[in-house]
C-alpha cells in the first residue's frame, strides 16, 4: 500500500541541539490510554517555530502495569533552559494528527516519567477557550461549538453586570441582572465578530468542539463584514484571506489593520490572524471566505499596545475605553524621521492613538510611515489633532493638519500617506526659554524655546555645582517653537539649572526635582 495522505514527514534531528531531557511517557485519548497498536503511530515534540526537537522511540514493557502496552520513549533536544515543547500524535489507524494537550518547558538533563510511572499526554477532541477581556468595549470571536452556543452558557463565566452590552453586526443583546442576557441576539455564532462592552474586566472559558474551517464558509457582502477567526492556530493573514482574492480591500482587529495591494498582498500593522479575535473585514463585492486548516506554527500575536519610552507615557491608549475606531497612516515631510520616532493623534489633549515608525513596506521607496488606529465614543465628530516625537531630538512637535473622525474611516495607505507638514504656530519675534513644565517635577519635565530664525542652539542641564549633566539639544535648528524632554529619573532630588545658547542670546532657568 502506499504512504497515507497524512502520514507525517517528521524526521529527528539529533546533530543540531547540544542537550537532552529525557521523557517516558503514555498517549491517552479522552482519558483512555491508547493500546491499539497498527504499527505506525508516532509521537513528535516541537518547538516554538514549528521545528522539530525530538521524535519518541516505541517501547512495549515485559513488566509493570503497563506490561506489552505501548510506551513512548523521547529525548527532547535543545540548547537552553526554558524552551516551550509542544506535541503531537500521529494516529495511523485513523490517517491523522492529534495535538496533544500538554506542554513541556525544555530543562536540560531532566528525565521524567518512566514505563512504571509514564508521564501521561491527553489528546481530547474538545478546545478550552480562555479569552481575557478588558473592561470596557472588547471584539472578539469563538472558534468552538457546542450543542448550547446561548449568549447565558458561553459568557456564563463572566461577571456580568445590568448594563454590560453585546451586538454583532446584525443583533444585540443586553444584561439585565434578574433576567441574564436579552435581546434579538441570542445565540454566538463562529463565523460572526463580536463588541462587547463590559463593565468588569474577566476571562471567558468556554470549552466545545473545535470549529472546522474547511467546511465553515464565511459568506461576505459588498462592504464592511463582521467576521470570527475559524482556524484553530495562527495564520499568515494573506493565506487566511486567500480564498477572496482581489476583493479585499482592508481589515481590521481593535488595535491593528492592513491594506490589500493588487501589487504586494495584504500589508500594515495586522501581519497574522489568530484564534479568538475579531475582525472587520471591507471587500468589493460579494465573496466567500473559506480559511485554510492552519497546522500548528509557533505565529505571536500582535502587541495590543506599543512599548512607549518612558518620556511618552501620557501617551498610552486604552483601546477598550472606546466603542469606534479607524485607521489613519501617516508621514512626516519636513523632519528625518526614523526608527524611535512616533506620532500620536489627539482629541483636545486625549491621545486617541499612537503609531511609531516602519519601513517595512514590500514596494520600493525611502520614506518612512506611521500606522495609527484612532479611537473615539461618537460614531463622527471628534476633532482630530497631531503631535510628531523625534527620538533623536527627544523633541516634541505639534502640526496644524486636522481631521474629523469618523467611524471605520480609513486615512492614507502606505503608497499615499497622510502628510504632516504644517508646524504649529508661525516663526516667534524674539528667542526665549519659556518656564519648565511642571516645575517642581518628578521625574520628567518639558522645556520648550522658541527660535525667531534658524540658529545653532545648544540646551543644557546643570547641577549646583556648574557640572553639565544632560545636553538637550546641541545643533542647527529650524526656526518656531520646540519642545524638549528632561528624563531626571537617575537624578537626585535638588535644584538644577537649564541655559540655553542661541546666538548671542542666553538664558537660564532654575528647575527643582523632587522625589
Amino acid at each position: 500500500p502506499g504512504i497515507p495522505p497524512n502520514y507525517p514527514d517528521w524526521q529527528d534531528n539529533p546533530g543540531i541541539y547540544e542537550n537532552t531531557a529525557t521523557m517516558t511517557a503514555i498517549v491517552l485519548y479522552e482519558g483512555d490510554h491508547l493500546i491499539e497498536d497498527t504499527g505506525g503511530d508516532l509521537l513528535a515534540g516541537f518547538d516554538d517555530m514549528g521545528n522539530i526537537r525530538g521524535l519518541a522511540i516505541k517501547l512495549y514493557p515485559p513488566f509493570g502495569p503497563y506490561e506489552g502496552t505501548p510506551v513512548y520513549e523521547m529525548q527532547i533536544r535543545g540548547d537552553y533552559n526554558g524552551d516551550l515543547i509542544h506535541f503531537q500524535y500521529y494516529d495511523a489507524s485513523e490517517d491523522d494528527i492529534y495535538d496533544v494537550s500538554e506542554d513541556y518547558t525544555f530543562v536540560i538533563d531532566d528525565v521524567f516519567g518512566n514505563v512504571v510511572m509514564p508521564h501521561e499526554l491527553n489528546i481530547t477532541t474538545t478546545v478550552d477557550l480562555s479569552i481575557d477581556l478588558g473592561e470596557g468595549w472588547n471584539w472578539f470571536s469563538i472558534n468552538a461549538e457546542s450543542d448550547d452556543m446561548s449568549l447565558n452558557n458561553v459568557l456564563s463565566t463572566l461577571t456580568s453586570l445590568e448594563g454590560d452590552f453585546i451586538k454583532n453586526q446584525t443583533a444585540s443583546a443586553e444584561y439585565y441582572s434578574e433576567f441574564g442576557w436579552y435581546g434579538s441576539l441570542e445565540n454566538i455564532d463562529i463565523t460572526s465578530m463580536y463588541k462587547f462592552d463590559n463593565a468588569n474586566s474577566g476571562r471567558l472559558e468556554f470549552t466545545g468542539y473545535p470549529a472546522d474551517p474547511l467546511s465553515t464558509p464565511i459568506s461576505l457582502m459588498d462592504g464592511w463584514n463582521w467576521i470570527g477567526y475559524i482556524p484553530q492556530n495562527s495564520g499568515n493573514i494573506g493565506e487566511a484571506l486567500n480564498t477572496i482574492g482581489d476583493s479585499g480591500i482592508f481589515i481590521k482587529n481593535q488595535t491593528a489593520s492592513a491594506e490589500y495591494y493588487s501589487e504586494f498582498g495584504w500589508y500594515g500593522s495586522l501581519d497574522n490572524m489568530h484564534p479568538t479575535d475579531g475582525y472587520m473585514l471591507e471587500v468589493s463585492g460579494e465573496s466567500e471566505l473559506i480559511y485554510p486548516d492552519f497546522e500548528w506554527g509557533g505565529l505571536t500575536r500582535e502587541k495590543e499596545s506599543i512599548d512607549l519610552p518612558q518620556t511618552l507615557s501620557a501617551w498610552n491608549v486604552n483601546p477598550h475605553a472606546y466603542e469606534f475606531n479607524g485607521a489613519i497612516t501617516l508621514s512626516v515631510e519636513n523632519h528625518e524621521d526614523g526608527y524611535g520616532d512616533y506620532i500620536a493623534v489627539f482629541s483636545g489633549n486625549e491621545c486617541r492613538g499612537v503609531a511609531e515608525y516602519r519601513d517595512d513596506y514590500p514596494w520600493e521607496g525611502d520614506y518612512g510611515i506611521y500606522i495609527l488606529m484612532a479611537y473615539s465614543n461618537r460614531e463622527s465628530g471628534d476633532e482630530l489633532t497631531f503631535k510628531y516625537y523625534n527620538s533623536e531630538m527627544n523633541e516634541i512637535v505639534d502640526y496644524t493638519e486636522e481631521l474629523e473622525f469618523t467611524s471605520d474611516m480609513v486615512v492614507g495607505n502606505g503608497l499615499t500617506p497622510l502628510s504632516l507638514s504644517r508646524i504649529a504656530m508661525p516663526a516667534p519675534e524674539e528667542y526665549s526659554l519659556s518656564d519648565a513644565y511642571p516645575n517642581p517635577f518628578n521625574p520628567i519635565t518639558t522645556i520648550s524655546i522658541s527660535l525667531p530664525i534658524e540658529s545653532v542652539v545648544s540646551l543644557s542641564v546643570y547641577n549646583l555645582q556648574g557640572k553639565k549633566i544632560a545636553s538637550l539639544v546641541n545643533g542647527e535648528m529650524h526656526a518656531g517653537y520646540h519642545s524638549f524632554i528632561w528624563d531626571a529619573d537617575n537624578q537626585s532630588s535638588g535644584v538644577y539649572f537649564v541655559k540655553m545658547i542661541a546666538g548671542e542670546f542666553i538664558s537660564t532657568q532654575k528647575l527643582v526635582l523632587i522625589k
